[in-house]
């Protein structure tokens, strides 16, 4: 929990946060600021995703993660990753609820920041350390789970395969490859997000199998609950399918 903060990520944020103002690392941090705006659904008319020290943190967050990740490096997606942790912590910090969510940090002094900031930086590296072939090139991992979706939908529901696939030409990356790459964020709302994600750690022996696996399931789920309404839609519709499920 947010009260019993991970001294390894203190340690570590502390010990790489010097290098972000060396010369050759600044296009990665422009970079990263960019990204440190969120753009997940329902929150990103939120006012405190402008607040400058949440953007800091986030920011600072996702370059150690890069640094600390050659081989991965930063891939566009996992800012969204982050999101639900940090929210959760603010929260926490606060006695608050997701109802109630603060609309700046002001309420929060440096310290409860730092703790919010580590706390985050150990969450998301615990999760990507099960799912890293997601983000590695040509994000292999991303690309079996789109598979699966593809082969588990044939199977339990081949009548809306069939009209997705072979009547109007859709293929799952079109679409799927998001709900993959960013694990529902930007289709569903924060709070369903959190509870969802909160099964996906109970399964499995270790952590990657609720994201890597059941998530897969989840998005089967989804397509097959809005059947009805997807065998009516056509191509150009199902382009934007997605959206109707947030």
């Amino acid at each position: 929990g947010a009260k019993q903060h991970s001294p390894n990520a203190e340690k570590s944020i502390e010990r790489w946060s010097p290098i972000i103002t060396r010369p050759n690392e600044q296009k990665l941090k422009q970079k990263l600021c960019c990204k440190s705006k969120w753009t997940f659904h329902e929150q990103t008319q939120h006012a405190i995703v402008q607040d400058s020290r949440l953007q800091t943190a986030l920011t600072r967050v996702l370059f150690i993660w890069s640094l600390r990740h050659p081989a991965t490096g930063y891939v566009q997606g996992i800012n969204d990753l982050v999101t639900p942790f940090i929210v959760l912590f603010i929260v926490d910090e606060l006695g608050a609820d997701l109802d109630s969510f603060p609309s700046s940090t002001e309420q929060l002094d440096d310290s409860q920041l730092d703790n919010i900031e580590a706390d985050a930086y150990w969450c998301l590296g615990n999760l990507l350390e099960g799912i890293q072939d997601h983000y590695i090139f040509a994000q292999p991992g991303i690309q079996e789970m789109v598979l699966k979706l593809e082969d588990l939908l044939r199977r339990v529901n081949e009548p809306l395969y069939k009209h997705m696939v072979e009547d109007q030409g859709l293929r799952f990356l079109q679409f799927a490859f998001r709900w993959m790459n960013c694990l529902l964020l930007r289709e569903l709302p924060l709070r369903l997000i959190i509870r969802l994600w909160d099964t996906y750690l109970c399964i499995g022996e270790v952590t990657a199998d609720g994201f890597d696996e059941f998530h897969v399931y989840v998005c089967a789920a989804l397509i097959t609950m809005f059947q009805d309404d997807l065998q009516g839609l056509d191509f150009q519709v199902f382009g934007f399918a997605p959206a109707a499920f947030a």
